[in-house]
């Protein structure tokens, strides 16, 4: 019995791994839409808070100097802008109560007896919210990681282009041999 999931048909098989088949993607996946100039100055949904709003016109700014910035990922960046209000809150709290608050005890009764000192549940808020910011801020190409990641990409495909350049000026310069 085959291991592995069924082999996708855009990929060649040769021995026992799947290794993608060159030259041989699909026209959809090679190309991308320009970028629409009136993107770039969208300007923040009104129901977000004040510092989601902020944060949306940072990052639209950032993503279209960069052209990156395409109308599908307008809903990643509200997500975003959304969590780094979260975040802000979270922070603002742990700020006004610290990381360990005093929380009462209780009986089976529901008697208060005394307190205790617990974490503060917006400590983990906060570093949910950081979680999602880096996870998110990595898919819309907004940290150092995936700038150069992006930057590598376009180097590699550049080396690509003025490979295949090179190919085809030596087979004209030859003859097609």
């Amino acid at each position: 019995m085959a291991r592995g999931g069924s082999p996708d048909p855009r990929r060649e098989r040769r021995g026992t791994g799947h290794r993608p088949t060159a030259g041989k993607q699909p026209a959809a996946l090679a190309t991308a839409p320009p970028v629409s100039s009136q993107l770039a100055t969208v300007a923040p949904p009104s129901d977000l808070s004040e510092i989601a709003a902020q944060a949306w016109t940072l990052c639209v700014t950032e993503m279209g100097a960069n052209r990156a910035l395409r109308e599908p990922d307008l809903i990643l960046l509200r997500g975003y802008c959304e969590t780094v209000d979260v975040m802000e809150q979270a922070a603002a709290h742990v700020r006004e109560h610290g990381a360990m608050m005093e929380t009462p005890v209780f009986t089976r009764d529901g008697d208060e007896i005394g307190t205790r000192w617990a974490p503060n549940p917006a400590v983990r808020q906060h570093k949910d919210a950081l979680t999602t910011l880096r996870l998110l801020s990595e898919a819309l190409g907004l940290n150092p990681i995936a700038r150069i990641r992006a930057g590598l990409m376009e180097l590699a495909g550049a080396s690509m282009v003025a490979d295949i350049r090179e190919r085809l000026l030596q087979r004209l310069t030859t003859g097609g041999k």
